[in-house]
Parts: structure tokens; C-alpha cells; sequence
């Protein structure tokens, strides 16, 4: 059902026969009174223009208030910590099932170097454990397979030989025993026959033997049993072997007639007769080479910056090792894993199930998600958006968990049209798994996918914070909340414009890196809106990132190995600069806040220490920092208003500091006021609250606006860089050259500047892409959404297929001639729209 846009809207209706999760009253940031009812066991979509208050009810109250529980059921100990931890305000909230977040901010955090689509879900820590429990470890001087032995591994050994063979049990003495008391010890014990080299010699009560001893240097063994393979009983075998372990110290040696190499390929005669032996150790041990291996332990494994050790060549698993099965994609690892499991008993399948099962399910993920083709040893950081989005979803969905609310952030983001049917079947497989899903999504496939829907709005900041539509999904269409416009968007075909710019000159690449497939020459148009689009990992990111925004730089410096890869057609006059928006952290610094970034924080201060006040107490700009000591800043946090506790056993938590309560500063520079507000309550102010605010400072306002028009006017100044997510930390970026307004004609190339965002939001870029071209700038984007691609004067199509399992070529022109080519990804993209109308 709908509603009208008001903080107590009627009761909603809840899908029958589910139980509900009950808001009442929540007063977490623009959520003031927010009252709101949704359904457990079902798939539901969270949606809203950014700003709207998604993120401040799915995390700062529900996953909030699961955690504050989870951690009320601490220890007293730990509780201490503890004690200034925030719980979101509101009147009620519950019934709550244990809560897990898959974040969007997961898979934009700076991995190590080494990290590998293996090592950031989680197989790689999975298949570690199932190696070093069920696979073989090898020698490390001579390769041969060694490993630890109990007394039912050693009896299986022997009851693979051929019946009538002879078999001796022993166990082996050191050289240096014979001049101790060890011998005589063995004697009392019963022990009476000794094999020293290739003799079977008598040990006397006394420690010696008879014949003589001869070479106390020969490999020697205590012999404890002869036996015949198929003769003698399991448990006299079992009593053997366990004998010759305990008064071996855990080593055990079986010498066999008539074995074959398969069984050993090692020989030795005895009293003239051929034997082959194997050597067992409760530690790993090598029968070659005589020395016993310490265990590999799971740290010996993978050093620093996630990357294998030389060590991970010794473990063997269905004979392959780490590294090797790591070369395997995602599909053949899985059905590997299969046949391998397969081929053991049911005891051990039992034994392994927890491990192998949960390893079974991410795999079966990544596949359902279609990243089946991916490499498990390939490096996060060269994965697509797309790519790492999938894959950080496969951490959480692809656990083996049950009654769990699981909130995924974005699960959408990135990934093309024709990628996204995937990732609403792994949401809904989460749900028949017997959870709940809370997506905060806004693309069109994800919405019609769920069962119940919420949207938050109408707008941002404090213009949003409300339920606009809360109700089955099939009662969307036909409302007035933004969510049914866009699932119907989502079902109608692209629509050419009928003007497009004409180019101004254009640039030629000519060669391509090694990351990219041997494309011919693509000529990219300048002055105009170009768009790079493709599935996700079709190699859009890689196109622009290695392939045209480092050439063209290095053609701009005339350096000759440039000029022997590209080649600038009339772009002289036409572009002097290159500039790259990517979706890349703005900052790592918790100390960065919008209003530094956005290069407003000086003004400010400046605007502050003006005030009579602080000039009649001699207080300057720097005074108002919290970034230097020895001003207005409080001292117990240092400026940062937060305090950071460390427990071993959860994430880091910040405390808001007692000393400030979060303000950042010290009582007397918060005495200091500019019209009606201190230093700290201007930094709690949004960007469209602080516009009206700042009317007098036409410097400060400026940038302000210019902010809004992109869409970020519910961002707070003084919230940090870190808080944002990569598609805001683009649109700050591409704020920041609109503001700084670039004189030189330039060639912007955004990556996904669209990423994440509501189709409301998306229009704002698309104004702001414009205003670049309007002023004889020149735009490149890689980017799949619709609204931006019908807006686009020329278009880049590389495939419908990700470049691990095909070679796609490129389709380019305007709109209309890329979806006339049957290669393309729009037009196969297109023809789903038409089949589903």
C-alpha cells in the first residue's frame, strides 16, 4: 500500500503468515519518529534518493541495536569497554533475530597487495584447514610424501598388501642408544630380536647382541612381531603396532615381502630376502631422507600482504597443491572439490562436512553470482566493481546460516543490467535458506525480485527520514513512491536522443597493455559525452584506467614510448589536461571531514575568528583547528570527538569522548559563536542546512551549492571522508573541479560515476557531466546505467561476456548503431526488456 510522506504513516501492510520486525518512535540522525513495520523470511528492498535515511535505519538502528544485544550478553569484563556505547534511540524495536551486514564499504576498504579473490572470501582460510586435516604433506628436501600416522593409518597401510606376505613390525633405534641404558631397558621389556643393517641379531637381557653387535653405526630397528598379511588378526595387528609406537616414541616401521612399488618404493633384504619398507611417525617424517618434518601450521602458509610461501608447495591435496589449485576459476575448483569428496569414505566426509560444506557454498555462490570463470588466485585489486562487489557478498551469503537477518548494502552496484538477474537469485536463495534480507538497493531487477518493499524520502537530510511506501511488491506499481517509476524504467527499451554533440578532434589508441585483449585501434571522441559500457569485468575499468588515461598523459608530454602506442588527432587544441575520478578513497585519514575536502574548513575558521568575541579574546583561525594542539581542540580525544577501544574478539569501537561528547573542542571555543551556532554546531550541519546558513560568505556558499547540484546535500561537514561511500567520494571529486572551475581545456575520465546511485541522483550527475561539456571540456565515463548511456553522444561497447571466458570486440558509435550490433551487451540486454514486457 502507499502512504503519504509523514513520520506516523498508516499501519502497513505485512505479507500474511510472516513475523515482523517492529520501529517504533526511532530518532537516529533524519529518522525522527520513524514508525515502521517489515517482514522476517522474505526478501525486502530497502530504497530512497540518497540521503534519505536508508543507511541511518538499516545500520545506526537495526544492526545497532543487534549488536548493543549481542553485546549486553558479554562477560562483565568485557562489558567495561563498553559502557559509553551508543544504542539508537527509539521507543521500540523487535522482535530482532541475530543481524549481519554485508557493507558496501567492504569491498571498497584498501586490501593488501596480495589479497586474491581466494584469500578475501574466505576459501582460501577453508581450503587451508581441509589441506593440512585430509591432504599429504611432502618432504621439503626430496618431495616425497611424509606425514603423521596413527595406528589405524598404519594398519590400513598394511592391509593393502597381497595376502601371504611376510611382514615384520618394528621400530627404529638411534646409533647412539647402543651406549646407553636404552638397550637393556628394551630387553627387560621383552623385546628380543634387533634387525642391524640388512641381520636379524638377538638382544641379550644385558643390552647387547648375539651375534655381535657389529657396526653400531647401521640403521637398526627393534623388532616387535612377525606377521602374515591375511592371516593374522586386526586387533593382534592393531596391538603390534601400537606396541612398537609407544616403545618407539611414536615412529613405526613395517618391512614386507613381496609388496610392490606401488606400496613402497623403497627395498631392503633381510637375511637375503627382499623387503620393502614404509616408516610411520606420530610426526611428519621422512622415510628417504631420514628426518622428521615439523607440521605446517596454517601462519607458515600465507606471509605477509596475503601472498603463498614457498611452505605452501609441501601441503598436497588430491594431488595438487595450494598455489595450483588456486590457478583453477571458481567452476572447475567446485566441481574438483566435488570428485575429490566423492572418492573418500563416509567417515571422513562426515568428519569434514562443517568445512567442506561451508567452502562448497561460497563456491556454489560465486558461480550462481556468475563469477564462476574468475581465477581463485586472482588479485582483488584487479577485479571490476562489479567483480568485488560479488565477491565481498560471497563472504556473508555464501555462510551456512539460517534464522539470520541479513542486511546487504548495494548488492546492484556496479554490475550491468544483464548481471543483476544473478545477484536477485542469490538474494532470494538466502531467503529459502531459511533468512531474512534487508537490500538496500535502487536497481529495478533487485526491486521486483523482492517480496516486500520500504522507501524512504521524499528527499535528503532533513527532507528525508520518512516512510513513503511500505507494502508487498505488488502493490508498487501503480503508487506515487519513486520505486514503481523505476521498475518501470527498468522494463522499457533505451531511447536514442536525436541530437547528438559533434566531436572536437578525437584521440586515437593504437596499442593496448598486457591486462587488455589485442583490440584494434578505437578512436575516442573529444568534446563530447563518451560512455564505456559493458558486463562487469568485460574490461571497461581496464580500458580507461591502463589503457587510455596513462597514454594519453604520456602523449601529452610528447615521451616517445607513448607516441608509439597512440596517436592525437586535432587533440592538441582540443585537450591540455587529463583529469581521473575514480571511485577511490578521497581520503584514509579520520582527521578528513567534507568540510576540509571540500576546502571550506579555512573560510570557516576564518568567518569564526572574525566573530568580536574571539577578537576580543585574541583567538586567530587556528585556534578553531582540531587538527593542531595547543588551540581550541579537546585534549582526551585530540580533536577527533571519538575514542577507539580494541577487543580481541570484535572490531574496533569508538566511543564518543567523554570529555567533549563528540564536539571536538573544549568548552571555551565552543562559547565562540558565528549567528546562532558554535564551531561544532556548524560541523554537524548538512550542506544544504549550511547554504542558507553561510548567505553572507559567498566564497564558502559557492562550493556549497555547487556540492548540492551533484546530489550530496545531506552529507554533514564535519563527517569524515572515511563514512563515504566510493560513488559520493566520485561526485565530491567531480564537485571539487566544478568549484575550482579548470581554466584549461580538459579530458575527464570518470569511472562509475553513477555507482550506487537512485535514478533521481543519476540525473543530477548527468547535469553536472554536462556543465563539463558546456564549457568545452571533454567526458569519458565507464558506466552501465540507462539514463546516462541514452545521454551519451558516443558509446563503447565491450561484449556481453567478462574477458577470462571470451574476447569480445568492441561496438562503437552513437546508441542507435551500437544496439543494430548482435555482439553487443545493450542489445542482448535489450532484447531481455522486449521478451519480459
Amino acid at each position: 500500500m502507499t502512504s503519504s510522506a509523514s513520520s506516523t504513516p498508516p499501519a502497513p501492510t505485512v505479507l500474511d503468515g510472516s513475523r515482523q520486525v517492529r520501529l517504533q518512535g526511532v530518532q537516529v540522525h533524519n529518522l525522527q519518529g520513524l514508525s515502521l513495520e517489515f517482514p522476517l523470511d522474505r526478501l525486502v528492498a530497502l530504497t530512497g534518493v540518497s540521503g534519505s535515511g536508508k543507511s541511518s535505519l538499516a545500520y545506526q538502528t537495526i544492526y545497532a541495536e543487534a549488536r548493543h544485544r549481542y553485546l549486553e550478553s558479554l562477560s562483565l569484563s568485557a562489558r567495561q569497554w563498553l559502557a559509553t556505547l551508543e544504542r539508537p534511540e527509539a521507543e521500540l524495536i523487535g522482535p530482532l533475530p541475530p543481524v549481519l551486514i554485508a557493507q558496501q564499504s567492504w569491498a571498497d576498504r584498501n586490501w593488501p597487495a596480495g589479497a586474491t579473490v581466494a584469500s578475501v572470501t574466505g576459501i582460501r582460510e577453508l581450503l587451508i584447514k581441509l589441506m593440512l586435516r585430509w591432504g599429504e604433506q611432502l618432504c621439503p628436501t626430496c618431495g616425497t610424501v611424509i606425514g603423521a600416522a596413527n595406528a589405524d593409518a598404519v594398519l590400513d597401510a598394511c592391509q593393502q598388501l597381497p595376502d601371504g606376505s611376510r611382514v615384520l613390525v618394528a621400530f627404529p633405534v638411534a646409533p647412539a642408544e647402543f651406549a646407553s641404558k636404552r638397550m637393556s631397558t628394551l630387553a627387560l621389556q621383552g623385546f628380543s630380536r634387533l634387525l642391524s643393517g640388512e641381520a636379524i641379531c638377538q638382544l641379550a637381557a644385558n643390552g647387547t647382541s648375539e651375534p655381535a653387535m657389529g657396526n653400531p653405526s647401521l640403521p637398526t630397528w627393534v623388532i616387535v612381531d612377525r606377521l602374515v598379511a591375511g592371516q593374522s588378526t586386526p586387533q593382534r595387528w592393531l596391538d603390534s603396532i601400537e606396541t612398537a609406537a609407544d616403545a618407539g616414541l611414536g615412529a613405526v616401521t613395517i618391512f614386507a615381502a613381496d609388496a610392490s612399488e606401488e606400496w613402497s618404493p623403497h627395498q631392503w633384504t633381510i637375511d637375503g630376502r627382499p623387503f620393502r619398507y614404509r616408516s610411520f611417525h606420530e610426526k611428519p617424517q621422512c622415510s628417504q631422507c631420514q628426518i622428521t618434518v615439523p607440521a605446517v601450521t596454517p601462519e607458515q602458509l600465507v606471509g605477509t600482504s596475503q601472498q603463498l610461501t614457498p611452505q605452501a608447495e609441501f601441503i598436497r591435496l588430491a594431488n595438487q597443491t595450494l598455489p595450483t589449485w588456486e590457478l583453477l576459476s571458481v567452476e572447475r575448483f567446485h566441481a574438483s572439490l566435488v570428485d575429490w569428496l566423492g572418492q573418500q569414505s563416509a567417515q571422513d566426509i562426515r568428519a569434514m562436512r562443517l568445512i567442506s560444506g561451508q567452502l562448497g557454498q561460497s563456491l556454489a555462490f560465486l558461480c550462481r553470482a556468475g563469477l564462476g570463470y574468475l581465477p581463485l588466485g586472482r588479485l582483488y585489486n584487479r577485479l571490476s566493481t562489479g567483480e568485488q562487489r560479488r565477491t565481498m557478498l560471497a563472504q556473508v551469503l555464501g555462510l551456512p546460516l539460517v534464522e539470520t537477518l541479513i542486511i546487504v548494502d548495494e548488492p546492484s552496484a556496479g554490475l550491468h543490467p544483464l548481471d543483476r538477474p544473478a545477484i536477485a537469485d542469490c538474494l532470494r536463495q538466502a531467503v529459502e535458506k531459511g533468512n531474512s534480507v534487508l537490500a538496500i538497493d535502487h536497481a529495478g531487477e533487485v526491486l521486483s525480485a523482492a517480496d516486500y518493499l520500504v522507501e524512504l524520502g521524499p528527499g535528503a537530510g532533513a527532507s528525508g527520514g520518512q516512510v513513503v511506501f511500505s507494502g508487498p511488491i505488488d502493490d508498487v506499481i501503480g503508487s506515487t513512491c519513486l520505486a514503481a517509476s523505476v521498475m518501470t524504467r527498468a522494463a522499457q527499451p533505451l531511447q536514442c536522443k536525436e541530437t547528438i554533440r559533434p566531436s572536437r578532434g578525437s584521440v586515437l589508441v593504437k596499442g593496448w597493455p598486457a591486462t587488455l585483449p589485442a583490440w584494434g585501434p578505437i578512436s575516442f571522441p573529444l568534446g563530447v559525452l563518451g560512455v564505456v559500457t559493458g558486463v562487469s569485468g568485460s574490461g571497461k575499468t581496464r580500458l580507461l584506467l591502463d589503457g587510455l588515461v596513462p597514454q594519453a598523459q604520456s602523449a601529452l608530454l610528447e615521451t616517445s614510448e607513448a607516441l608509439a602506442t597512440i596517436n592525437t588527432i586535432d587533440a592538441a587544441p582540443t585537450v591540455t589536461d587529463i583529469q581521473l575520478i575514480d571511485t577511490s578513497p578521497i581520503s584514509r585519514s579520520p582527521r578528513s571531514t567534507i568540510a576540509t575536502y571540500l576546502q571550506v574548513f579555512d573560510d570557516i575558521r576564518q568567518v569564526f575568528a572574525e566573530t568580536a568575541d574571539a577578537q576580543s579574546k585574541g583567538l586567530a583561525a587556528g585556534y578553531f583547528s582540531y587538527n593542531t594542539s595547543g588551540g581550541g581542540r579537546c585534549p582526551e580525544c585530540a580533536g577527533l570527538g571519538e575514542l577507539k577501544s580494541q577487543l580481541s574478539y570484535l572490531p574496533d569501537l569508538r566511543l564518543v569522548c567523554p570529555g567533549c561528547e563528540g564536539a571536538r573542542y573544549r568548552h571555551d571555543a565552543l562559547a565562540i559563536r558565528y549567528r546562532t551556532h558554535s564551531i561544532a554546531g556548524v560541523l554537524s550541519l548538512t550542506i544544504g542546512e549550511a547554504i542558507p546558513f553561510f548567505r553572507a560568505q559567498p566564497k564558502i556558499q559557492k562550493r556549497l551549492l555547487l556540492t548540492k547540484e551533484i546530489g550530496l546535500d545531506y552529507l554533514t561537514l564535519g563527517q569524515s571522508c572515511q563514512t563515504i561511500s566510493g560513488g559520493e567520494a566520485q561526485r565530491l571529486k567531480l564537485a571539487t573541479r566544478l568549484a575550482n572551475g579548470v581554466i584549461q581545456r580538459t579530458l575527464f575520465v570518470c569511472d562509475e560515476p553513477t555507482l550506487g546511485l537512485h535514478d533521481a541522483d543519476v540525473v543530477k550527475v548527468i547535469c553536472s557531466l554536462e556543465q563539463l561539456l558546456d564549457v568545452g571540456h571533454s567526458v569519458i565515463v565507464a558506466d552501465v546505467h540507462g539514463a546516462i548511456l541514452e545521454a551519451a553522444d558516443w558509446v563503447l561497447d565491450l561484449g556481453a561476456e567478462p574477458l577470462d571466458i571470451a574476447r569480445n570486440q568492441p561496438t562503437f558509435g552513437a546508441l542507435k548503431d551500437v544496439l543494430q550490433n548482435p555482439r553487443s551487451a545493450l542489445i542482448k540486454w535489450q532484447a531481455g526488456k522486449v521478451k519480459n514486457r
